[in-house]
């Protein structure tokens, strides 16, 4: 038997914000789903300002995560453009054909890439965010529009 198939692949990059990603569309939705419980509605919003801020710190984790990742992209990049503008056996004629033969580094090539994932991703939390906050002023309206059919207040 091989050992190297009966070990657990570790999951990409990509597939661990996927499915952070997921876990926040199911709570969203199931979010959602309970605004139909008016009687309910008072623990709703508490729930719903307790899952924003967990949204709001996991996001700003991940700000911190992306600023540490372009500070490293930026150290690189320099390096490696001293490296071919003073060192290399080749000379380039422009900063565009540097910059080319950087981007096409492989180490330059994987920083990239989990710097667009990231990019991708703190764009969909952040669209999270903003229909959460919606969840927040739908609660809101329709306990409003409760109140004006019923007389009564929460």
């Amino acid at each position: 038997m091989d050992n190297l198939s009966q070990e657990p692949q570790e999951r990409t990059l990509e597939e661990k914000l996927q499915d952070t990603r997921e876990e926040w569309t199911t709570i969203v939705k199931d979010l959602s789903s309970k605004m139909k419980d008016l009687p309910g509605i008072e623990s709703l919003l508490n729930q719903v300002y307790i899952k924003r801020q967990e949204c709001v710190e996991y996001l700003s984790s991940l700000m911190v995560t992306y600023g540490k990742l372009q500070r490293a992209h930026k150290v690189l990049y320099a390096q490696r453009y001293n490296f071919y503008k003073t060192s290399a056996q080749l000379r380039y004629s422009n900063d565009s054909a540097i910059s080319t033969q950087i981007d096409a580094e492989p180490q330059m090539n994987e920083l990239n890439e989990k710097l667009d994932f990231i990019r991708v991703h703190v764009e969909a939390m952040r669209e999270t965010l903003k229909t959460i906050d919606n969840l927040i002023y739908g609660i809101s309206q329709r306990t409003r529009i409760y109140e004006m059919l019923n007389g009564l207040k929460f």
